[in-house]
């Protein structure tokens, strides 16, 4: 008969051998997609299941955005699942509400918001809609999934739109980008492509500080 310290081992070894899996398993996919952190990977790769499992996924494309890198870096990524491979590899604007009220630190995203008017950018789980012409250009629409955290994006007008303060030459001059009211703005030399491919149901995941509590991850 097995004691108390016998199920401790066998519990603690289980946990191991699982932490372990899990470990190689997110290095393994994150060789297909070098730059990404490999826990920001695991969870937009959950954040993929989940918008699956909402029935609103047409598309094996994940893009990722992660907001804690600065802007003055490429931080959106686009993934092919289909052919585990990287489609492109971007610079990304964040809300300047997003930035502290002083705006010290513009190319940091360093708070996120899902109110109308704070001009913050929203975390988590989207997927992309149709693409429209606006002020902004060619651009498309997302919607948010994720109740309390960026299903206000739609009625924010939260979109993916080209903006010149997202070329080269306005980091070169500033060292970052510049600032939209929320929007995922990226340079308009890449704009075209990057909406044609990844409109009409790919998965959009915006990662940031706390967004691995959130319970459609785990």
């Amino acid at each position: 008969m097995l004691n108390n310290k016998h199920y401790v081992k066998i519990i603690g070894g289980f946990i191991v051998w699982v932490s372990l899996n899990l470990f190689i398993t997110g290095f393994a996919q994150a060789s297909y997609y070098p730059g990404i952190n490999p826990k920001v990977l695991s969870l937009a790769l959950k954040g993929y299941e989940y918008a699956e499992s909402q029935g609103r996924v047409s598309k094996k494309i994940l893009v990722i955005v992660d907001y804690t890198i600065d802007s003055s870096k490429k931080r959106l990524w686009v993934l092919d699942l289909s052919r585990k491979q990287v489609l492109s590899w971007l610079h990304v604007s964040h809300g300047s509400g997003s930035s502290g009220s002083s705006g010290s630190t513009p190319q940091m995203a360093t708070k996120f918001s899902n109110q109308e008017g704070s001009r913050a950018s929203s975390l988590g789980v989207y997927v992309t809609e149709n693409e429209y012409v606006g002020k902004h250009g060619y651009s498309m629409r997302l919607q948010g999934l994720e109740k309390g955290i960026n299903d206000a994006a739609f009625r924010r007008t939260i979109v993916l739109h080209p903006a010149s303060y997202v070329s080269q030459s306005f980091i070169d001059r500033n060292g970052y980008t510049g600032r939209s009211w929320g929007c995922f703005a990226v340079s308009p030399k890449a704009s075209n492509k990057l909406i044609n491919t990844i409109k009409d149901g790919s998965v959009l995941f915006a990662y940031g500080p706390g967004i691995e509590k959130d319970p459609n991850l785990q």
